[in-house]
């Protein structure tokens, strides 16, 4: 059965929904939903930002390359069972990235997993691209290799950083969890799993979009030195937790603020670009374990400094608290 859910983003295609969505998977696998339904990838095809970037609606010849270029990894078929870029899914286009397009076999009925389930209530197996980076590869690096389109490049830079020894993407983006793999039916003895929060990727719409968890992981990714000087502060930064450059991908700026306190009163307050990479800008962000040196010049009396951490994209941002420390 199906039912009409009205134009895609295409001038040209008629949009028709099929009933196998992510809702209809999270009748039993109720907690992967959920989690899902909350992240950029459940977003990815309707977000602001998304949006926003497409540029003019009623420019076809922009859309048409829009098709071409963005829609594959927004609303991408299955990426199964030959892991190349994807193309573009022409139905359930409010969901983005879901269910089908990691876990279908291609145009089968096979749905697949990290894990062997004999007792799944369908066609079930076990595939090993789901404990390797290559299953994010195509649309975190355009698949080309190259970070042609967006300035996405996490699979290329996270490559390069430390070879075997490198966390795969699921290690720090889905973190372990144990459970029951579905809510209802025959599947619910409890196993070590993972999230499906895809966590560190912030939505950049406005402070509330940043959530806990992707401070947490922020917070895992630098490494500050702060040192107090007869000219004022100097703040050593390092990507030293983060496998991949960092931001890590384009069009976001990293900034630094720093707020300086002699005896409980503010005195100095400065931010400064920290990393970046801007469309027809030199790349400036941190490799894995680069360091660079912010200098914040002042010749007040300082007792104390706090180190804000600032992500912005297109204008709009959050910042949060990533370190302090005390002077005598």
């Amino acid at each position: 059965m199906q039912k009409w859910i009205g134009w895609g983003f295409s001038f040209f295609l008629i949009v028709w929904a099929q009933e196998e969505t992510a809702k209809s998977c999270g009748k039993c696998h109720l907690s992967i939903y959920e989690e899902w339904s909350k992240s950029t990838h459940a977003r990815a095809s309707t977000s602001p930002d998304f949006i926003k970037m497409l540029g003019d609606l009623k420019n076809i010849k922009l859309q048409q390359e829009n098709e071409k270029n963005c829609f594959p990894c927004h609303l991408p078929n299955p990426i199964l069972p030959k892991l190349t870029l994807p193309t573009l899914r022409k139905s359930i286009k409010e969901e983005g990235i879901t269910c089908i397009t990691c876990h279908q076999k291609g145009k089968t009925e096979i749905l697949c997993g990290p894990f062997e389930t004999p007792d799944a209530p369908h066609e079930w197996e076990k595939h090993k691209a789901f404990e390797s980076a290559q299953l994010c590869l195509n649309c975190h690096t355009n698949g080309s290799g190259d970070a042609v389109y967006f300035l996405q490049d996490s699979y290329l830079s996270w490559k390069k950083s430390k070879g075997k020894d490198a966390k795969t993407c699921q290690e720090c983006h889905m973190p372990e969890i144990e459970r029951a793999l579905a809510q209802k039916g025959d599947v619910q003895s409890k196993r070590l799993g993972r999230k499906h929060t895809f966590e560190g990727r912030w939505l950049g719409t406005a402070k509330a979009s940043a959530s806990e968890f992707n401070e947490i992981l922020l917070k895992k990714a630098l490494t500050l030195e702060i040192q107090k000087d007869s000219w004022g502060v100097a703040v050593q930064a390092t990507n030293s937790g983060c496998g991949h450059s960092f931001p890590g991908m384009g069009y976001v700026t990293a900034e630094l603020e720093l707020v300086a306190f002699n005896n409980g009163k503010e005195v100095f307050r400065k931010s400064q670009v920290l990393a970046e990479w801007l469309k027809g800008k030199p790349d400036q962000r941190l490799l894995p374990d680069q360091k660079k040196k912010l200098d914040y010049k002042t010749i007040e009396t300082l007792t104390k400094v706090e180190i804000y951490l600032s992500m912005r994209f297109q204008n709009q941002g959050f910042s949060f608290l990533y370190a302090t420390k005390e002077f005598k």
